[in-house]
């Protein structure tokens, strides 16, 4: 195993690998066969990304897009072939490559229909996990400890030094339905959150979706703290993941996540909105978010940034913008 950690050093966070500090820029492709890894190693990248999906359903529950093989996707047979291929393809061009694996932890349709009560629903009626699931967690952990399990017994082993954990919605831990996983165990887990939190009677409901959405501010107290509930339930989750993480790699090894796009999705039913409470977890050593989309994408133009970029470094931890440009070489997905 490849040790690697994020240190503050003269006022800046660092990335160290193997003892080594490495430039933070890191290269990444949904469509592995069109991955220009050759032309990024020859420019002097060393840093590297793969998707590892769990499921080949599609990455949000309103479109058909759906670019990845489900390691999962068969019950009680994973199938690592892709993976373990897309890594060496990686390996092929650059064989000094560091490689974190970006690991969808998404639940495959078997998963789905076994647990209908554990899902919510989009208005194209198509069920995905509800994030707060505690079902979803036990299997997602599951899943996750045979995933690192089989990357720590292959072969290329040494090259991997770290995770990057996903999930939920465009695998940026979005709520499916992009509002607040409203499912039939939504009551059950909110009221569970206000006894663990201090908070109201067992006889709480769900406020009206009016009282939790809409412009202006929010002074309903239920749906306030329904909506810290969607939010730190969402965080909970990650943190959750990211503890598996750190346990299976004995905490030598960075784990980091999409998380806390608090500049740019305002609605806190999507479930971005706890980033405090991922900024103070231990386990969390970088997040991820792509470049601000508001009007700033242009040549000779400074790429906003759409999470609180100050507040995560002033944690000590990293900080990856996203740049999912396309170029020439992509064609845009219609989904």
């Amino acid at each position: 195993m490849t040790d690697s950690k994020i240190v503050q050093k003269d006022g800046e966070i660092r990335l160290v690998v193997g003892g080594r500090e490495i430039t933070p820029f890191a290269y990444v492709a949904y469509f592995e066969e069109r991955a220009q890894y050759a032309d990024f190693a020859g420019a002097g990248c060393r840093l590297f990304s793969v998707n590892a999906h769990f499921s080949s359903l599609p990455i949000n529950a309103g479109t058909g897009f759906a670019p990845f093989h489900g390691i999962f996707d068969k019950e009680g047979e994973p199938d690592f072939s892709v993976f373990d291929a897309d890594i060496r393809r990686v390996l092929s061009a650059c064989p000094d490559a560091y490689i974190f694996p970006r690991v969808g932890i998404s639940m495959p349709a078997w998963w789905i229909e076994k647990h209908p009560d554990q899902c919510c629903e989009r208005e194209k009626g198509v069920k995905r996990e509800a994030l707060f699931s505690p079902e979803f967690r036990k299997e997602g952990e599951r899943m996750l400890r045979a995933f690192i399990a089989h990357v720590q017994a292959s072969d290329y082993a040494d090259s991997i030094i770290g995770y990057q954990i996903s999930g939920g919605n465009t695998q940026e831990w979005f709520h499916f339905d992009l509002n607040g996983s409203l499912s039939p165990i939504s009551l059950h887990c909110f009221e569970k959150y206000l006894k663990q939190n201090g908070g109201a009677e067992a006889s709480a409901a769900i406020p009206a979706a009016d009282a939790c959405a809409g412009e202006g501010l929010i002074t309903d107290p239920a749906a306030l703290q329904y909506l810290a509930f969607v939010n730190e339930s969402v965080a909970e989750t990650v943190g959750y993941f990211a503890r598996i993480v750190k346990a299976c790699t004995g905490r030598r090894q960075i784990v980091g996540t999409f998380y806390g796009y608090v500049e740019e999705v305002p609605s806190a039913l999507w479930g971005t909105h706890a980033l405090a409470k991922l900024l103070d977890d231990p386990d969390i050593d970088f997040f991820c978010s792509p470049a601000s989309y508001a009007g700033q994408r242009s040549p000779g133009v400074d790429w906003a940034e759409m999470s609180a970029g100050a507040s995560i470094r002033a944690h000590g931890k990293m900080y990856f913008l996203e740049n999912d440009i396309r170029t020439f070489l992509s064609d845009f997905p219609e989904n």
